[in-house]
Order: structure tokens, then C-alpha cells, then sequence
């Protein structure tokens, strides 16, 4: 009879023990206390935006493709790329609807009554990219020829102007004098300047970028000068061509930030340093140029981006001495003055 009676308590100690069983581990098999809400993950702070307009040219598209395609990022700054025409993006800078934009050096002392401008980094530098060209059939053999004749040029206030007219005074002993000198310079779309030099409706043009490269080779057209290589060894220094610049305000309340590009564009430029052949062909692709363009710009062009070393300096003075020499601005400024200040650690 005892053992009978026990069969129901054992069987009540088996379920009980299936029950707990069927718990998750290192969990109690009832509730034994109030339920508790799941915390939720923590929102990642909205990135700051800056916007950077640069020239539009495929050279620039491969200088920020890194960051584009999300090879270089930054958690902080995200910047947002606008591409102007060269004979926009000169008198942009005076708008003010940038927080940085690609400039001539010259923009400082030219607008610094007006514009408190500051320089973030330099830009394009110069080795061998500027040419006066002439048509194949020109009479116009040498520089010095160019006495009473027009030059086609993209932009009056673009440096290219500013190495043309320096070369043409100091070798060549031409007033070149904006207007009124022995050479009258202007300013037509690029588009348009190959064709009226071809037609004889220019007597010469100043080219570069994709312009020079189209007719660099095309027997239409004849080297008359290389600009740059001249400039160059007049003035000992490569030719600084732009520079990037930001504005006090920007630069007193967003330092950090700027700080941040920076470094994005200084990593871009590296990436496409070490993966040259591969950013060309894929920015060759996007912008339906022929890749031999961009092989060509690179060996006569580049870039410094970053903070602005001891020889961005000199090459930055020496684009001013120049326009202080041609009677452009009355004297050279002091780099340091104009310089963006970089945030202490």
C-alpha cells in the first residue's frame, strides 16, 4: 500500500522537473520579478557638413574620388563636392555660398580688403601644363611676335593669365599691361578658344587642362611658348596654380572640421597615389574622357593638399612677387598671415 500511495508524488516530482527543464538556461523557470525594457542602441552623431567647390575638371574628380566611393570617411565631417567652370568658380569665392572652394593664390591680396580669406591648403601645382598655343599656319613664329596681337584666354583672373604675362614682360620685353599693353588678352569660354584660334580669329591662345590635351598634338595647332617651364625658371619655384581657401568665420567656428578635411583630402589624394591606373580608368568611365587625359594631366600636374608645408610657402610667395612685379598688387603679403590656424591637440 506504501508504495502505491507514493506514485502520485513521484510523478508530480518528474513534471516539475520537465518543466524547469524547459527553461532557458541561467533563467528562472517563472517570472520573479517586474519585466524589464531592452535599452536601445545609442544614435551616432549626425556628421558635419562642409561644402568644397572645385574646378570642373576630371583631374579634381580623381583627387576626391577616395572619398566619393567611400574609400577614405571620416566619422565626423562629411564633405559635399560642387565642380564650377573656370569662369565661375574665380568670382565665386566672393559669394560666399562655400565653406571652401579652390581659388588662385592671387584671390588673397586681390580681395583682401574686402574678403577676409584664409588658406586651408595649397592645390594644383604647375610643372608643366600651361601653353601658348598658336594655329599651324600662323605667322607668328616667336613670343616676342605677339606685339599687337590677342591672346584667347579662359579667365583674365586665372594664374595661367598671371605666368603668361610675367614670361612675356621678363623674356620677351612686352608691356603686358591689362588692358593697354602691347598684347590684348581675352577672356571666351574654353569650349570656344581651340576653334576661333583654328578659324585665325584669335592670334594665340593660353590652354590648359582638357583643352590643352585635345590639341597638344593635333597638327591644326603649334607650341609657341611653355609658359610654365619659362615661369619656372625665372622665379626658381614651381608654379602654384590654385590654392584652397576657407574664411575667417568658417575658419574661427569650425576649425576642427576643417581640420578633419583636411586630413580626408590629404588620405584621397594618397589612395589615388597608390592606385593610380585603377582611379583613372574608373574616373575616365564616369566622366566619358579618354583615360590618356588624365595619365597625361598627372605627369604635368599635382597636387599638395594638407597642411601647408615650407615649400607651399615659397611657391605661394612666389606666384605673389610675380603679380607684385607686373604692377598687379602693390606688395606681397605674408603667407602666415593669411593662413587658416589648425586647432591644438
Amino acid at each position: 500500500m506504501r508504495t502505491v500511495a507514493t506514485r502520485p508524488l513521484v510523478l508530480a516530482l518528474v513534471l516539475a522537473l520537465v518543466v524547469a527543464g524547459c527553461a532557458p538556461a541561467g533563467a528562472p523557470a517563472t517570472p520573479t520579478g517586474p519585466a524589464v525594457t531592452p535599452t536601445a542602441a545609442p544614435t551616432a552623431a549626425p556628421k558635419s557638413v562642409l561644402k568644397v567647390a572645385l574646378l570642373d575638371d576630371p583631374s579634381r574628380e580623381a583627387v576626391v574620388w577616395a572619398i566619393k566611393t567611400g574609400r577614405v570617411t571620416s566619422a565626423t565631417v562629411e564633405p559635399r563636392f560642387t565642380f564650377l567652370p573656370l569662369g565661375q568658380i574665380i568670382p565665386a569665392a566672393a559669394t560666399k555660398q562655400f565653406d571652401v572652394i579652390e581659388a588662385t593664390p592671387l584671390q588673397i591680396p586681390r580681395s583682401a580688403a574686402q574678403l577676409d580669406l584664409r588658406i586651408l591648403s595649397s592645390a594644383l601645382v604647375n610643372r608643366d601644363g600651361t601653353i601658348l598655343f598658336t594655329a599651324a599656319g600662323s605667322p607668328i613664329r616667336a613670343p616676342g611676335d605677339l606685339r599687337g596681337r590677342t591672346i584667347g584666354v579662359g579667365s583674365l583672373a586665372a594664374t595661367l593669365v598671371l605666368e603668361t604675362r610675367f614670361v612675356l614682360a621678363e623674356r620677351y620685353g612686352l608691356n603686358v599691361a591689362v588692358p593697354g599693353g602691347d598684347v590684348k588678352f581675352v577672356e571666351l569660354p574654353q569650349e570656344t578658344i581651340a576653334q576661333l584660334l583654328k578659324d585665325g580669329r584669335l592670334d594665340a591662345a593660353v590652354l590648359l587642362h582638357l583643352p590643352a590635351y585635345r590639341i597638344k598634338d593635333d597638327p591644326a595647332y603649334r607650341t609657341l611658348l611653355r609658359v610654365t617651364k619659362e615661369f619656372q625658371e625665372i622665379t626658381r619655384r614651381s608654379s602654384v596654380n590654385s590654392i584652397l581657401v576657407t574664411y575667417g568665420d568658417v575658419a574661427r567656428g569650425r576649425s576642427d572640421d576643417l581640420a578633419e578635411l583636411n586630413r580626408l583630402l590629404r588620405a584621397s589624394l594618397e589612395h589615388f597615389r597608390k592606385d593610380r591606373d585603377a582611379v583613372i580608368a574608373e574616373v575616365a568611365h564616369a566622366r566619358n574622357v579618354d583615360p590618356g587625359f588624365l595619365a597625361w594631366w598627372w605627369s604635368v600636374f599635382d597636387f599638395s593638399l594638407g597642411d601647408v608645408t615650407a615649400t607651399d610657402r615659397d611657391e605661394i610667395s612666389a606666384a605673389w612677387e610675380a603679380a607684385r612685379r607686373l604692377g598687379d598688387i602693390k606688395e606681397v603679403p605674408r603667407v602666415e598671415d593669411a593662413l587658416y590656424r589648425r586647432p591644438s591637440p
